[in-house]
């Protein structure tokens, strides 16, 4: 059957119609992605709009909004609080989709029961993406998840390692689809290269990290400082001003040098300082989708010893 055939729709509108579903539209990887995808989708084939679960996260509403993406919170206090279940039913018999795409395995538990629950000729077909590996989720996701998948209609995984973690019913169904970057975006920005590297010192060839070459044009910046190991920190948003000498450079390369930075003088070639107007917490989704920070911590924690990594700092 074709995947629009008996589903209806206004004026002979043969675009895809999509539903992204999702705990909510916080700065975190998934919520980029989601922007990303928006951004670069195909605007003649498919009909795109997101649901979300929780109201304190809708940072990045505004950016599916730009993008001509319609954006519609389900308000549930969190993702136990079930009411968001009646809420995606309505949203979906009021505007009726081809696709639900469901991006962890909470709403995919829930978007399951909700498709099931309509009309034949109003269900869409259901796809999932993981974005995080098995073992991240709360034992009863797990167990709920791997008993309901095969009523998904396709599955997908945003790494190998991902897919690698799932259990061989699931694994053996997904496929990977990896995201790269914004080719077009990258490219745009290689003519100030050569310039920036021979502002700082910097070997042609070198290899870097980073540059602070954008914070010139637009000192307008946001950072993220979040504990490694039970994901929480806080989002800093303020104005920079970038130090390549000076007194204040000067005050920093003492400060380095004081905490024991190795060749400080030769190595940081600018002090970057913020004045921070906003500060607000970051908390990993896995909160939402009821892990502690107990388990966070050990998962995370027997996750790099096994990569061979080593914590920058731990309790005790």
């Amino acid at each position: 059957m074709p995947l629009s055939s008996t589903r209806p729709r206004p004026g002979g509108d043969r675009h895809v119609r999509v539903l992204w579903l999702t705990t909510g539209l916080g700065p975190g990887g998934t919520e980029q992605l989601l922007v990303t995808t928006a951004r670069r989708r195909d605007r003649s084939r498919l009909a795109v709009r997101v649901a979300y679960l929780l109201p304190h996260k809708s940072q990045l509403a505004a950016s599916l909004e730009a993008e001509s993406v319609p954006v519609e919170c389900l308000r549930s206090r969190s993702v136990l609080d079930l009411r968001w279940l009646l809420a995606l039913r309505r949203s979906l018999i009021r505007d009726p989709v081809d696709v639900l795409h469901a991006h962890n395995p909470v709403t995919a538990l829930g978007g399951r029961l909700v498709v099931r629950s309509l009309p034949r000729r109003l269900r869409p077909r259901l796809v999932v993406t993981d974005h995080n590996v098995w073992d991240s989720y709360k034992p009863v996701v797990r167990w709920a998840d791997g008993l309901t998948a095969r009523w998904d209609d396709a599955r997908f995984t945003v790494s190998e390692a991902v897919r690698a973690s799932l259990p061989p019913p699931i694994q053996q169904r997904s496929h990977v689809v990896v995201q790269g970057i914004e080719v077009d975006l990258v490219r745009s920005q290689r003519t100030e290269r050569d310039a920036v590297r021979a502002e700082l010192g910097l070997d042609p060839d070198a290899p870097v990290v980073g540059t602070v070459a954008n914070l010139r044009e637009n000192p307008g910046i946001e950072v993220n400082v979040v504990d490694q190991l039970v994901r929480k920190g806080y989002r800093f948003k303020g104005t920079a001003s970038v130090h390549t000498g000076g007194d204040v450079f000067e005050q920093g390369i003492q400060f380095y040098d004081a905490r024991g930075t190795v060749r400080a003088r030769e190595r940081i070639r600018s002090i970057v300082i913020i004045a921070v107007e906003r500060a607000l917490p970051v908390i990993s989704p896995a909160y939402d989708l009821g892990m502690t920070e107990d388990e966070l911590r050990e998962i995370n924690l027997r996750r790099l010893t096994t990569l061979g990594g080593q914590p920058f700092a731990q309790d005790g």
